[in-house]
């Protein structure tokens, strides 16, 4: 599964921006510059978390929505509710509030609030962080950020 979402990155990424996709091969010296992520990557990283994959596997369908609280930090992440789409109508379909963050695709479980990490997850960030130019200053400017409310 997670060849085929990797292979449609790629091709989403090469065929709707114009900035190049840097790869081992390029020189360190390129016009990439960093850009932050949009809202179908972040939804692509909810897709991929452990609880949406977990969830599925149980046979069961995961929905989730955008965010709009002016209390949650918008500028620097998009925060998902995720849910059970599939959860029975005596139980409570929430799954969880994640936040992704814009600039370096890091995901958070804002309940637990804790960093959220895979196998499925840290693949696609890297991709993400190529498409996007993330380079070790993004990283290290804006990986300490936490989706805290204001």
């Amino acid at each position: 599964m997670i060849k085929y979402v990797c292979i449609f990155l790629m091709a989403v990424q090469v065929q709707f921006t114009s900035t190049p996709i840097p790869t081992e091969l390029q020189s360190p010296v390129t016009s990439c510059q960093p850009t932050e992520l949009n809202e179908y990557d972040a939804e692509i990283l909810v897709y991929l978390l452990p609880t949406s994959v977990m969830t599925r596997a149980n046979g069961r369908k995961v929905g989730w929505e955008l965010q709009s609280n002016p209390e949650l930090n918008q500028k620097d992440f998009f925060v998902f509710y995720v849910y059970d789409l599939s959860a029975p109508d005596s139980g409570s379909p929430t799954i969880g509030y994640f936040a992704i963050n814009k600039h370096t695709a890091d995901v958070w479980d804002m309940s637990a609030e804790r960093s959220v990490e895979s196998e499925d997850l840290l693949a696609v960030q890297k991709i993400l962080r190529r498409g996007h130019c993330v380079d070790e200053t993004v990283l290290k400017t804006y990986a300490s950020k936490k989706p805290e409310t204001k």
